[in-house]
């Protein structure tokens, strides 16, 4: 991949030319992708010529008969700690922001409150990061 960028797209002289202004008599040749996708893949391994590589994989781990470790794993992303979170105060208010105490504590039926641990309709608190 870093060939064909150092080689084709971010040459010196498209980056003079192109980029700057500065070159009289850029060396612009027209290229055929097809050729040069051609010259890429003309160098994959022979286990990745036939685009099956990761079929292959699976299936030889489905014809595996040897016992396999388990692998548990938490995946945690866009992660939001709310440092003003209150523990029973409103979670469904009306507010951008819920679980706090200035937004005030359940007062009629249905009203549901913040958990010790966090609420569904807000941002996590810090306890339970």
């Amino acid at each position: 991949m870093y060939p064909v960028v150092e080689d084709y797209i971010l040459s010196k002289d498209r980056i003079c030319n192109e980029h700057f202004g500065y070159c009289t008599s850029p060396i612009i040749e027209k290229l055929d992708l097809n050729q040069v996708v051609d010259n890429i893949l003309a160098t994959k391994p022979v286990a990745l010529k036939n685009d099956d590589y990761i079929q292959n994989l699976y299936d030889e781990i489905a014809a595996s008969t040897e016992e396999r470790p388990i692998l548990r794993a938490l995946h945690l992303s866009d992660i939001h700690i709310d440092m003003e979170y209150a523990e029973g105060s409103l979670a469904n208010c009306k507010e951008y922001l819920c679980c706090r105490a200035d937004v005030g504590y359940p007062k009629r039926k249905g009203d549901e409150a913040a958990g010790e641990w966090g609420s569904p309709l807000c941002d996590l608190p810090v306890k339970t990061f």
